[in-house]
């Protein structure tokens, strides 16, 4: 997860943060189901979070996810920006 806020590492927990982060990169294992993956994408949208990355190894792609968008696939060649 990617917060845009500048506070101390101490004082960040995931658990308890009342902030919604900016970006958060979901990293596809050989156990996920990609419809689970997804339902964690919409429940990140559905909370505020603007930009979801789902990086496959197997694939060695990148799906970046934003609320109500197509999502938008990336290979090792292609340039991520933000």
């Amino acid at each position: 997860m990617l917060y845009l806020d500048s506070k101390p590492l101490e004082e960040i927990n995931p658990r308890d943060a009342d902030d919604v982060p900016t970006l958060v990169v979901e990293v596809v294992s050989p156990s996920d189901r990609m419809r689970d993956v997804l339902r964690r994408v919409e429940q990140y949208h559905r909370r505020g979070v603007p930009v979801v990355w789902v990086v496959e190894p197997d694939s060695r792609s990148l799906h970046v996810y934003r609320p109500n968008e197509f999502p938008k696939v990336l290979d090792e060649t292609d340039e991520i920006d933000g």
